[in-house]
């Protein structure tokens, strides 16, 4: 009869005891190379751990530089997180057009003239050559031809021309008829005297002096009118003539002298 031989319970607990700390060591073992191969990857393949999960990164493509784009930006780098922007090309400015030799530019400018005499332009025909001129009128004199008595006391007299003030102002008008002439047109200069004080004018005389080229040529005239009331103007007399060719200087003037001795000049020149 056989003897079975069986290993009593405690022997198997010892068994299993010491095999546990051997599972432990290969456990760590294996989880230490699976650390360092992670690591080496990572190294080596330049892994991106988001959230725990590596994601490869392909390198920035930046395109072509140039010095515009460097100077347009250069600070401007791609970061890891935002994809790469490929920078555009900006094409280079036209160059200038080589300048034309010296003796081209000299050639090519126009030749400079002396300008010469200027020739007056003639007048239409049928213009006076002072056309561009016309009849002025100007400022009547008034003086009183009467004496100075000896009624101005406590003042001397002798040596001071001391005239006295007229009794009765007015003013001498010479109105040309028509305003612009040529030569061989007839005329006429009518010859007004305005009563501007506030008594009649009792005219005695009246003289009318014709100043062509310095040529005068004076002649009494009687006039028409008599007496000119306050605030009047009255037509004393109408002078006509024809317009001579190449007249220079040309004036007309009136002097009327009243009865109480009281003197109104003026004059019209042709300017």
């Amino acid at each position: 009869m056989s003897t079975m031989s069986m290993t009593p319970p405690s022997s198997r607990r010892s068994q299993a005891g010491s095999a546990r700390p051997i599972l432990i060591l290969l456990l760590a073992v294996v989880m230490f190379g699976a650390g360092a191969l992670t690591a080496w990857w990572y190294l080596t393949r330049g892994a991106v751990t988001t959230g725990g999960t590596a994601a490869a990164s392909p390198p920035p493509n930046f395109g072509p530089l140039t010095p515009t784009t460097l100077a347009a930006a250069p600070e401007a780098q791609p970061s890891a997180a935002a994809p790469a922007v490929e920078a555009e090309a900006v094409p280079a400015a036209p160059l200038p057009a080589p300048a034309a030799p010296r003796a081209a530019r000299r050639a090519a400018k126009p030749p400079v003239t002396a300008p010469g005499p200027a020739v007056p332009a003639a007048p239409p025909p049928g213009q006076a050559a002072g056309a561009g001129r016309s009849f002025v009128l100007g400022t009547t004199v008034v003086e009183s031809l009467r004496a100075v008595g000896r009624d101005l006391q406590g003042f001397d007299t002798s040596g001071v021309g001391v005239k006295r003030a007229p009794k009765v102002e007015g003013a001498v008008e010479l109105v040309m008829q028509p305003p612009r002439v040529k030569a061989g047109d007839p005329y006429s200069v009518m010859v007004f005297l305005k009563n501007e004080g506030k008594k009649s004018i009792e005219v005695d005389e009246m003289k009318v002096s014709m100043i062509v080229d310095g040529k005068w040529t004076t002649r009494p005239l009687p006039p028409k009118v008599k007496q000119i009331a306050p605030k009047q103007r009255v037509l004393l007399e109408e002078l006509p003539g024809v317009w001579r060719d190449a007249v220079s200087d040309w004036a007309v003037e009136a002097v009327v002298t009243s009865k109480s001795q009281d003197v109104y000049r003026n004059r019209l020149t042709w300017k």
